[in-house]
């Protein structure tokens, strides 16, 4: 939890959507939100100087750093299903997903996600996966993942927030801690971007 000069808010009403392996977990797909959220020094929105030179003017007043590990939807996804899969295994949108808004509607912010599990960041669904005996799993740590369990190798995040009015205007930034691994962002049905390594920190 971010404390001290930090300010914290509320985040209710907007919907970000990663498609991901897992915030902290395995491979595929989720629907996955913010973790920290802050502008860093160097993308801090520039100002002119009271003398008319090109100089950014940094303001420490207009940054703000916000946690939003709390209050995140799961559900496992099918990497081989899309009708368990929420549409987002299906090729349908696979043309179109850059299209403004066009991504399937388990992305959008009206989404009803009330039977998903309610969880917190940091997470790791294969923690509550049973144990197989299965030689193909020493990777996995003996956890159904991978190629031969597509039912248990996809996660969906999805985290609703709000934006007030007062950030019209501001430069925010998303940053996940890591997501593990093969990660897709998706906000309000929109493309966002994509992370492949399950091991570093990224941000959009």
């Amino acid at each position: 939890m971010v404390k001290s000069k930090w300010a914290r808010r509320e985040v209710l009403k907007t919907g970000l959507a990663a498609s991901a392996g897992a915030a902290t977990t395995r491979a595929g797909h989720a629907l996955a939100g913010i973790a920290d959220c802050f502008p860093t020094a160097d993308r801090i929105a520039e100002k002119l100087s009271p003398s008319g030179s090109q100089e950014p003017k940094l303001e420490a007043s207009s940054r703000e750093r916000l946690l939003v590990d709390f209050g995140w939807r799961f559900h496992l996804g099918h990497a081989s299903d899309p009708a368990k899969d929420f549409g987002l295994a299906a090729p349908s949108w696979d043309s179109t997903f850059a299209k403004s808004g066009g991504m399937p509607e388990v992305t959008q912010v009206k989404f009803d996600d009330s039977s998903w599990q309610g969880i917190d960041l940091p997470h790791d669904w294969a923690v509550e996966l049973p144990f197989q005996n299965d030689p193909e799993l020493p990777m996995h740590g003996g956890k159904p993942l991978g190629r031969s369990y597509p039912e248990t190798s996809i996660g969906r995040y999805r985290k609703v927030f709000e934006l007030p009015e007062a950030d019209a205007g501001r430069r925010i930034i998303v940053e996940f801690d890591g997501a593990f691994r093969n990660v897709m962002v998706i906000l309000n049905g929109c493309y966002i971007g994509e992370n492949f390594s399950g091991y570093a920190p990224f941000h959009f």
